[in-house]
């Protein structure tokens, strides 16, 4: 049997403002894109000041690059999507081989 979730008041907080996330972009559904740019967007929440303090990580930089990868073209049917370190997006098509 699967544990509940507890809901913390912090977790209701970041759950909304991944909610406000998603509705913003005009996304409709909430993923694990809006809810890492939620947690990452505060700077009092202890992941993103793990990241900061002890990883050396910019959450700004983190939480841009993030929302450049949300904002990538999504890939079709027989296609996938290719993201590099540099933040750049590419489609590809997938390969047939015999």
């Amino acid at each position: 049997m699967a544990e509940q979730i507890i809901q913390t008041p912090m977790f209701a907080e970041l759950m909304a403002a991944a909610e406000k996330i998603a509705r913003d972009r005009g996304d409709g559904y909430v993923g694990t894109e809006h809810l890492a740019v939620a947690i990452f967007s505060d700077p009092d929440a202890v992941a993103t000041r793990e990241l900061r303090d002890r990883m050396g990580v910019d959450p700004t930089e983190l939480v841009r690059r993030l929302v450049q990868f949300m904002d990538a073209p999504l890939p079709g049917p027989g296609e996938y999507r290719v993201r590099r370190l540099d933040g750049t997006t590419s489609i590809h098509p997938v390969s047939k081989s015999a």
